[in-house]
């Protein structure tokens, strides 16, 4: 039985995966109106859709359309993206490009 629990406690640490947070990316586009001007990549987790807001790129982005390749995460800090400007929500669009999550 101890040998068991030795065995399994030196398992565990093998089996958690390393933990990742997604990024952000500004990026060019060509056309002001179709195009992407942000892209996140990678797992929702607290802070990480919300740390965009204080950048000056993205306050002084006109178009604010996020390119999303992302297994999902945090449902509390995608709440918390788009309600950060108040009832109104927070103005932007997203895209889900083919091959992307």
């Amino acid at each position: 039985m101890l040998r068991r629990l030795a065995a399994a406690l030196l398992l565990l640490p093998l089996l958690a995966a390393p933990a990742t947070a997604g990024q952000w990316t500004r990026l060019a586009a060509a056309d002001e109106f179709e195009d992407c001007a942000f892209a996140f990549t990678g797992p929702i987790n607290p802070g990480g859709l919300t740390g965009i807001l204080t950048d000056p790129a993205w306050a002084d982005a006109f178009r604010k359309r996020v390119c999303l390749d992302s297994p999902g995460g945090s449902l509390k800090e995608v709440y918390d993206f788009i309600t950060a400007e108040g009832d109104d929500g927070l103005g932007f669009a997203t895209t889900v490009k083919a091959g992307a999550r």
